[in-house]
């Protein structure tokens, strides 16, 4: 009988001795955000928060503030700096009253666009910058974003810089921000953000700017009109910790937050670019006015002549757009406005976030003359346009394989060292098309691409662009006179009325499945039925070419 006890009294023992042993210590640490948790902001520090409390197993925890309860931005880097609180996730904004090097990052028009800024502050430029904190008592643990900033205001629309003039405007802590907007005109009101939402009600101040992100966070359409999309700077965000607090992890869990400060980047800047997409739409079903609409006038010695008129077009990210119209309707007027070769006379045009304030390599142009430099090979034509825009950031063996991938991608190996009096029309043609899709356009523009061309070819270079187009998920606004292609090859057709002053008519939007094979569709009822509206249009509604 004592033999049958002794295994449970030492089993008995055994549990006894497990939980008297103490448990593993918690380190809480604080991180405060100016605006509210449902935002691009909110998204980052919680994602932040369950990575680190994941990753160490629960022995440190990140404790958030939403909307400024600990204090502004400005106040909140304070707080860090003194090592009252451990972290925060601000704007740049105040920044450089702490850290004067990065003021840099708030000069307007300073990146392309998102993709460029990222590609910048991911780079070695960007981290670079982020070892200038570490004297002033900081570790930047990593970029993020707080978006594309555009203008707000209660008083009256803004087409133009000269509509800014006797604004009264909010402008972040930021003597660049601040010098910049004087330069409008405008009377500058540096103010904390938490205060913001009151001076607009109040008539404090007219106006503010914000990207969509947090304007729709805010909910400024409850206080304010008018919405300009003027892309005027790029405003990062950045993770700030108290050094010393950092200096103090083991190296492990210094990894650790770091890495948890990356995946935190990673949700911040895809709820920037889902509220980026939506925005627009969403604050006009909420009564804002937004200006996007684009004239362009031109003055002749009869007078003022006005090719185009109140465009309103939205155009979504890896969408076919085909314009199309009578000659004279001012699709090509529209194509060179998009490609920054010409400049809107009202309005504003805008691509990913930023104004469009001339031409640029997130839009690649293929016009009907191929425009090849007959004195280069091929292969040359195509690597001048990428030098010109990656040499600063790659090597000339990069430089030399994007350019041979680009060739490649239209079937052009083979050709790659020969010059333009050496290949046909149709080759040439895919050479314009590699040097406009090797640049990586965030839009690919196309004026006619197929308009010379015999019927075989232009057959064929459609197949082609399907299948380009399909691989590189590339954005695609294409003018053309040939309803064929505009219904094979487009998800929505805008159809343009009569010029002068012509404007667009009508928008079709093209639903056939792909990847489409033009021998199926020469017996599909769908494509017939959007062939025949796009007739119906041009010959029935607008029988009178100009």
């Amino acid at each position: 009988m004592k033999l049958t006890r002794l295994p449970i009294a030492f089993a008995l023992a055994g549990a006894a001795l497990l939980s008297s042993a103490p448990a593993a210590a918690q380190t809480t640490m604080k991180m405060n955000i100016s605006i509210g948790q449902n935002s691009h902001y909110g998204v980052a520090i919680d994602t932040f928060a369950r990575e680190v409390e994941k990753r160490t197993n629960g022995r440190y925890k990140i404790q958030n503030f939403y909307a400024g309860a600990m204090g502004a931005e400005r106040e909140s880097i304070e707080a860090v700096q003194l090592g009252t609180q451990e972290l925060t996730f601000t704007s740049t904004g105040p920044v450089p009253n702490f850290v004067p090097e990065a003021r840099i990052l708030d000069i307007p028009f300073l990146f392309r666009d998102k993709a460029h800024a990222r590609m910048v502050l991911d780079g070695p430029i960007g981290q670079d910058m982020l070892k200038a904190f570490e004297s002033k008592g900081f570790k930047a643990l990593g970029w993020a974003e707080n978006g594309i900033r555009h203008m707000t205001n209660s008083k009256r629309a803004v087409n133009a810089p000269e509509d800014l003039k006797g604004l009264k405007m909010r402008t972040m802590e930021n003597p660049v921000h601040v010098a910049a907007y004087k330069g409008f005109g405008i009377i500058t009101t540096p103010m904390a953000f938490p205060e913001v939402f009151t001076a607009l009600q109040q008539g404090t101040v007219d106006g503010q700017e914000n990207p969509l992100s947090v304007i729709m966070a805010a909910k400024f359409e409850q206080v304010q009109k008018h919405l300009s999309l003027t892309g005027h700077v790029y405003s990062p965000a950045i993770w700030l910790m108290n050094k010393a607090a950092f200096d103090k992890l083991a190296p492990a869990d210094q990894k650790i937050f770091l890495e948890a400060a990356a995946e935190g980047t990673k949700a911040n800047r895809a709820r920037v670019d889902e509220d980026d997409a939506k925005g627009v739409a969403e604050l006009r079903s909420k009564g804002m006015q937004v200006v996007d609409n684009v004239d362009k006038r031109f003055n002749t010695k009869q007078g003022e002549f006005i090719a185009i008129r109140d465009i309103n077009l939205r155009v979504q990210r890896g969408e076919f757009v085909a314009l199309i119209g009578h000659s004279g309707c001012g699709k090509s007027t529209l194509l060179n406005l998009i490609a920054g070769l010409s400049t809107a006379s009202n309005g504003v045009l805008v691509c990913a976030g930023r104004e469009i304030a001339g031409p640029g390599p997130d839009r690649g142009v293929v016009f009907q003359n191929h425009s090849l430099l007959p004195w280069l090979t091929c292969f040359d034509n195509v690597y001048l346009a990428v030098e010109r825009v990656f040499s600063a950031s790659e090597t000339k063996a990069q430089l030399r394989a994007r350019t041979e991938a680009a060739l490649k991608m239209v079937g052009l190996a083979h050709a790659m060292h020969k010059h333009p009096n050496e290949i046909s029309g149709g080759m040439k043609q895919r050479v314009g098309i590699a040097r406009a899709l090797a640049i990586e356009p965030a839009v690919l523009l196309l004026d006619e691409p197929f308009g010379a061309l015999d019927a075989l070819t232009r057959a064929h270079l459609q197949d082609e662009l399907m299948r380009i187009v399909a691989e590189t998920k590339s954005t695609v606004v294409m003018v053309t006179h040939d309803v064929d292609e505009a219904v094979l090859l487009s998800d929505k057709i805008v159809m343009m009325t009569n010029g002068p002053s012509a404007t667009i008519g009508e928008i079709l939007e093209v639903n056939l499945p792909r990847p489409r094979d033009r021998l199926a569709l020469a017996e599909d009822t769908d494509y017939h039925h959007y062939r025949k509206a796009v007739v119906e249009f041009l010959y029935a509604k607008q029988k009178k070419a100009a």
